[in-house]
């Protein structure tokens, strides 16, 4: 049925077609039934969060080894954590096992989520690491302002398997927001994915090269003309991801004073997110429209399709909303 939707699709409808898109994907979701099939845009998709107490995730892995080091400065007595769209505490179910009982006392853990489910599950988990203080906030990751005031400030902040889900329009402001709170020499990580194990009706994962693209943008219209972190590529078994750390130490001074300048941050770094965005959607009609001339054949043909109406679905609503 799934497949009949598809090429009945492809046929009949012009690919410009933005809601003959969104009917298929609703079709494929079930009907339209389930809770993410009835939303239509970033902020009121249905938040999901993994728990598993037998895993440990391999960014995850990077971010608690990032602490060890820190950690191990036996001048360090206080270090502050803030953990952005911390779901369920996935990433604090195992830190017993790597960081010292002595370690864990000098930690102040701030979980914030969208979701106070998931952080009534964080905080229950929270109760047996040992940590020096432990603090969950409820709010929207684009408006940290009016729930954490920018003199609260950290040395280590963590955005994990989540900027997919945030609105391309609102990138920049939680990127500038997290970067202000940064202490003087503190740490912002951020890790996602490439491409999804499975499509997610709404979300748009970015590649590597234009995670480079937009932060250059932000930080050249900061005036940080030396310093711009290097982005990384992960290639894992089900996925490609990408990782990049932002060091508060090592801007230059007239970088520091950006919140000066926030609006011409934003506004130019928003502008670039929707060029890219732009570029992708061409390139995601030329590839629908020669499946429309040539149809759909193997099983491989028809995922590379549903994928592609996931995109072009995903990128016509991010893009209406600039």
């Amino acid at each position: 049925m799934r497949k009949v939707l598809l090429c009945l699709f492809l046929v009949i409808f012009p690919i410009s077609t933005v809601f003959s898109a969104e009917r298929i994907l609703l079709d494929q979701s079930g009907g339209g039934s389930s809770e993410n099939s009835k939303r239509s845009d970033f902020s009121e998709i249905k938040p999901e969060a993994i728990l598993d107490e037998n895993r440990t995730l391999v960014q995850h892995q990077a971010i608690i080894t990032e602490i060890q080091g820190i950690l191990n400065d036996p001048k360090i007595s206080d270090f502050n954590w803030l953990d952005l769209a911390c779901g369920k505490g996935q990433i604090i179910l195992h830190v017993d096992m790597n960081l010292s009982e002595e370690m864990r006392k000098k930690v102040n853990f701030w979980g914030y989520d969208l979701c106070k489910e998931f952080l009534d599950v964080a905080d229950e988990k929270s109760k047996n690491t040992g940590f020096k203080s432990r603090h969950f906030l409820l709010g929207d990751l684009a408006k940290l302002d009016d729930v954490l005031p920018a003199s609260r400030t950290f040395d280590f902040i963590t955005l994990t398997n989540t900027v997919h889900e945030i609105s391309p329009r609102d990138l920049p402001i939680v990127l500038f927001d997290s970067i202000l709170r940064l202490s003087e020499n503190g740490s912002l990580f951020i890790y996602d994915m490439e491409n999804l194990p499975s499509p997610e009706l709404g979300s748009v994962p970015w590649r590597n090269y234009e995670i480079k693209e937009i932060l250059k943008e932000f930080f050249t219209t900061m005036g940080s003309t030396d310093y711009c972190p290097f982005p990384g590529q992960w290639l894992h078994k089900t996925c490609t991801a990408w990782n990049v750390q932002i060091k508060k130490g090592y801007f230059p001074k007239e970088a520091r004073e950006m919140v000066k300048i926030k609006g011409k941050i934003i506004e130019r770094t928003q502008n670039k997110i929707l060029e890219l965005l732009k570029r992708r959607l061409t390139v995601c009609n030329r590839e629908l429209e020669k499946t429309r001339d040539h149809g759909i054949e193997t099983e491989k043909e028809y995922n590379e399709v549903q994928a592609l109406l996931f995109e072009f679905w995903a990128l016509n609503n991010a893009i209406k909303k600039f």
